[in-house]
């Protein structure tokens, strides 16, 4: 499966948007629960989502309940939630996109969403 940066976005977004902390599924709407519990569980071994395992032993699909972003989650999400900064990322890389590491990813984001912020406080 190929990771699908869209979908990795809109789980972030789901995950800053909640107003507590309990532990909870993610579901997004027209989306296969078994791509959406594979990408949860690439976000919680990346470290970027507190999450806690609950899978049946048996069970197809893993079962991963989040709790929040970790500060690395706040700070990709930052990236990501930029509609400026993602529209610039999906240009640069339309089909490259999901198999960029994070790394890459974070590293050509964070001067573009630094830039952003410049311009917003009228600084470039």
């Amino acid at each position: 499966m190929k990771r699908d940066m869209e979908l990795i976005r809109k789980i972030l977004a789901q995950i800053k948007a909640r107003d507590t902390l309990g532990y909870r599924s993610i579901e997004i709407p027209d989306t296969d629960p078994a791509i959406v519990a594979r990408h949860v569980e690439l976000l919680h071994e990346a470290g970027l989502i507190e999450a806690m395992e609950i899978s049946a032993y048996n069970s197809p699909l893993p079962r991963i309940v989040v709790k929040d972003l970790t500060w690395a989650g706040h700070d990709l999400a930052a990236i990501l939630e930029n509609d400026t900064v993602w529209q610039r990322l999906r240009a640069a890389f339309p089909k490259e996109l999901g198999s960029l590491p994070l790394a890459v990813i974070k590293s050509v984001g964070l001067p573009l969403l630094e830039d952003w912020a410049k311009h917003q406080v009228g600084l470039s």
